[in-house]
């Protein structure tokens, strides 16, 4: 019935049995895993609209026109396209100087390569 009634008497038969309990383990942590990573981008989805939300709040309490509140969403969604916040300040200032500048520098490469400055 699956709780030990029937175990593996070869050295096949129980290779074969620890072969199919890791790979059991193995998947029922990625499940897990992925379930986490569904849980948590699914919250950073949530606080974005929440945001946007109150942008939009916000600014009608402002009387600003329906046309001014449809360009500062598609700001925010061009900003944001993978719709989550970062504050970046934040997580850099943590890091010490030295890496915090190696990271700005790998993901501002493209506007570095563009800027006359640097181009010898």
């Amino acid at each position: 019935t699956g709780y030990g009634d029937y175990v593996g008497t070869t050295m096949y038969e129980r290779t074969y049995c620890m072969v199919v309990m890791i790979t059991g383990g193995f998947m029922i942590s990625v499940i897990i895993g992925n379930m986490g990573h569904l849980i948590r981008s699914a919250d950073k989805t949530l606080k974005f609209k929440g945001v946007k939300e109150e942008v939009v709040e916000y600014l009608h309490s402002r009387g600003v026109s329906q046309g001014l509140v449809a360009n500062v969403l598609r700001f925010y969604d061009l900003k944001f396209p993978n719709k989550i916040f970062f504050d970046e300040d934040s997580i850099l200032s943590q890091l010490p100087k030295g890496l915090s500048d190696k990271i700005k520098i790998q993901c501002y490469a493209d506007v570095l390569a563009k800027s006359a400055l640097f181009h010898g």
